[in-house]
């Protein structure tokens, strides 16, 4: 074999072992793109399961919250001995200043208690007096 023919077939072998190292070397990004691809894939999965469970909780926070309102108002409506009158109205004036006439606009429900002594009477009793001191 001539000089010339070694260095050709020299340059043959390193050729394919380049080519086969750049084979390699595409398999293994091939590969990678493959994983990374599954891989947000699944990312993108889990985003998607997490976000249609937040918006779950979501939706059962805004209905815990309407149904705490709804409770609230019913407790309101019936432990009340009256309709709710507004903080700044003149029934809430103690201890600065003595009870005033409701001047809010709302006014007690069912008959004023007219009695002098609170004590005895079972209207006043029962809670009914700040809201009937406050109408006499």
């Amino acid at each position: 074999m001539t000089k010339p023919e070694r260095e050709r077939d020299e340059l043959r072998r390193l050729l394919e072992e380049a080519e086969r190292a750049l084979d390699e070397s595409a398999k293994v990004v091939a590969e990678k793109l493959a994983c990374d691809q599954v891989e947000r894939y699944t990312l993108r999965a889990e985003n998607e399961r997490l976000r249609a469970k937040l918006m779950e909780a979501e939706e059962r926070i805004a209905g815990l919250a309407a149904t705490r309102r709804h409770l609230l108002k019913e407790h309101a409506r019936t432990t009340m001995p009256g309709p709710v009158h507004v903080s700044d109205c003149a029934l809430h004036n103690e201890p600065a200043e003595p009870i005033g006439p409701c001047d809010c606009g709302v006014t007690p429900p069912g008959p004023v208690c007219t009695c002098e002594n609170e004590t005895q009477c079972q209207g006043c009793a029962g809670g009914f007096a700040l809201l009937t001191k406050a109408t006499r």
